[in-house]
């Protein structure tokens, strides 16, 4: 298969796609990387401007089954639309992925969520201030096991973090993460009629205190990293033994 310049060393299409978010390196999760390229060599697709997120996509073997990552993501906040935004996820449906695994790194809204707590997503909602219009609720297709326990995500276009107003008002109304990304690709990937399921890893408290930087959620999202490719792992494994 070749896509815009990206060839697969493969007849086989990939078992599945992954998405990688701010500062989570899942490099690791290969038992053998093929094929690399950046986002800069595809027609009609730019690196993304935040930093942790490498642009690029990453084709290889995982548990003997080829797997797509694809290493950062585009956001609301770098001005895009919303078909900019998704673009690669265009891209991973055209190289043949057809079950997709979105990572992000979220603030935990509730105290039972701890930095380094991976939570399994249920469903997708976005806040009232956001600029691109999707569903009031999406929901996952499937939940990843192996993650601390599973909740809603509430999306919120960013870039600035919630205010203690804000994160009063989301918790009362039950969301258990907040993060930047993953409703847009979600709403486009099920669209397209691929089986979506998210791991959002908590990078903070958002109940804390002390001021929240950028490279506090790349820090801990990366020492995170080794438990989220075992999950993942995991996950594939489950998904070889069920397939006919």
């Amino acid at each position: 298969m070749k896509i815009h310049g990206f060839t697969e060393n493969s007849t086989v299409a990939p078992v599945m796609g992954v998405v990688s978010g701010s500062g989570i390196d899942l490099g690791d999760l290969f038992d053998l990387v093929d094929n690399e390229i950046s986002f800069d060599a595809i027609p009609g697709l730019t690196g993304s401007s935040v930093p942790g997120h490498p642009g690029r996509f990453l084709s290889g073997l995982v548990l003997g089954r080829r797997v797509i990552l694809q290493q950062g993501r585009k956001h609301v906040y770098e001005g895009l639309s919303f078909e900019e935004i998704v673009h690669p996820v265009t891209l991973l449906y055209e190289m043949g992925c057809r079950e997709l695994i979105l990572c992000n790194a979220v603030g935990g809204l509730d105290p039972v969520w701890q930095p380094a707590d991976l939570v399994a997503v249920t469903r997708c909602c976005p806040w009232f201030t956001t600029r691109i219009e999707l569903p009031e609720v999406a929901h996952t297709d499937f939940l990843v096991a192996g993650c601390c326990g599973e909740g809603t995500y509430l999306w919120v276009s960013g870039p600035s973090y919630e205010t203690q107003a804000e994160i009063k008002a989301m918790r009362k109304l039950g969301y258990a993460v907040v993060g930047m990304s993953t409703l847009p690709e979600m709403y486009h990937a099920q669209n397209l009629g691929m089986r979506v399921g998210v791991i959002s890893c908590v990078t903070n408290s958002c109940l804390a205190t002390e001021p929240l930087t950028h490279d506090h959620v790349l820090e801990t999202a990366h020492t995170s990293s080794a438990k989220i490719c075992s999950v993942i792992r995991k996950h594939l494994e489950k998904l070889i033994a069920d397939m006919p």
